[in-house]
C-alpha cells in the first residue's frame, strides 16, 4: 500500500499521507488515483474548489508543538499565498481566517485581505457564515 492515511474524497480529491523518511507527508489525489498535489507537505487541508491548504513546518510531539507556516496551493502545485501563517482555518464560502503573531484576518483564497491582521480572534459560524470578532482591548 503506498499511502499511510486516505481521507474521504471531497469531490474528486482526497488527502493521503505516507511516511518520507520516518516523517508523515501529505499530499492530494485525484479519484483516479493520479497525484495531484505531491506528498511532501506536513499538513494539508482540501475543502473543494481549486485550492489546496498546506503546511510546512508542522510538527508535534508528546509536549511541544509547533505550528508550521500555511500558505495556499493551485491544483498545480503553484504557490498562491506564501507560507507565512501560523493558522489558517478555511471555509467554503472563499474565504480563510488566518494568524500572525497572535493577530487575526480574514482572507481569500487568493490571498487578498478582506479583514484586516489585527484582531484577538476571528471565526465563523457554521451556519450563519457570519465572522465573530473580538477587538483588542
Amino acid at each position: 500500500m503506498k499511502y499511510k492515511k486516505l481521507s474521504c474524497f471531497w469531490g474528486e480529491y482526497a488527502e493521503v499521507a505516507m511516511t518520507v523518511n520516518g516523517h508523515c507527508k501529505w499530499g492530494l489525489i485525484h479519484k483516479s488515483g493520479a497525484e495531484v498535489i505531491p506528498t511532501k507537505y506536513d499538513s494539508i487541508s482540501y475543502v473543494g474548489g481549486d485550492v489546496v491548504f498546506v503546511n510546512i513546518g508542522f510538527k508535534e510531539g508528546r509536549k511541544l508543538q509547533y505550528p508550521g507556516k500555511w500558505g495556499i496551493v493551485d491544483l498545480k502545485n503553484i504557490v498562491i499565498v506564501p507560507f507565512k501563517y501560523s493558522v489558517l482555518y478555511p471555509y467554503e464560502n472563499g474565504f480563510a481566517s488566518v494568524c500572525i503573531r497572535n493577530k487575526w484576518g480574514v482572507i481569500d483564497w487568493h490571498g487578498s485581505i478582506m479583514i484586516p491582521i489585527k484582531y484577538d480572534f476571528i471565526c465563523q459560524t457554521p451556519v450563519e457564515k457570519l465572522y465573530m470578532i473580538e477587538l483588542a482591548s
